[in-house]
């Protein structure tokens, strides 16, 4: 509130007046500038008055508040109508998520994988086939049967082959066991170095 100088009656309409157009409600009228052109203590005051104006400028426009409020309002309407969106359409998925997790699957014929047997059976089968196919193809000497004739004595002849393998394996396992007990020491030494957290 500005000070009042109650020696001149004149400088109470005149301060007022003054108080009106800092508050922004109207310009002072024409009997407070008569009296501000004769008082100097009311001229120096309108003086720095105009000054404070040109560094502050007045209030905000009449109805500047209102518009505010309503874009406010308006925001937070639009925020609203997102988020019930957003989660319109976050209920929307999980829902058709659930009517598909709940649809009963098609039924797909698993077709099983043909087993060992089956693939032997099926390569024998092409092989039988494709010999007779070549063998008709083929013609042979009379005597040709005499040429191809088994020994006499076939487990006779398997024995040393079957021999030989079983002395390859335990050759084998002869050759491995130096690599073996190599490396059995080596995890033991390491199982060693490692701590222990008990």
């Amino acid at each position: 509130m500005i000070e009042r100088d109650m020696s001149n009656p004149g400088c109470d309409d005149a301060l007022a007046a003054l108080q009106r157009e800092l508050d922004g409600e109207g310009a002072p009228s024409s009997k407070v500038f008569a009296h501000v052109t004769r008082c100097r203590v009311c001229r120096e005051r309108f003086e720095a008055a105009q000054m404070f104006l040109a560094a502050y400028p007045p209030k905000p426009p009449a109805g500047l508040a209102d518009k505010i409020t309503l874009a406010v309002r308006a925001d937070r309407r639009q925020r609203t109508y997102r988020r019930y969106f957003a989660s319109a359409a976050a209920l929307a998925a999980c829902l058709v998520l659930a009517v598909r997790l709940s649809w009963p699957a098609a039924s797909t014929e698993v077709i099983a994988a043909p087993t060992l047997d089956d693939r032997f059976a099926d390569a024998k089968s092409a092989m039988l086939a494709w010999t007779d196919a070549t063998a008709k193809g083929i013609s042979l000497p009379e005597d040709w049967g005499a040429t191809f004739a088994a020994p006499d004595n076939l487990s006779a002849t398997w024995e040393p082959a079957s021999a030989s393998l079983a002395d390859a394996g335990r050759g084998l396992a002869d050759g491995f066991e130096p690599i073996a007990a190599s490396a059995k020491r080596a995890v033991t030494l390491f199982r060693r170095d490692l701590p222990m957290n008990d």
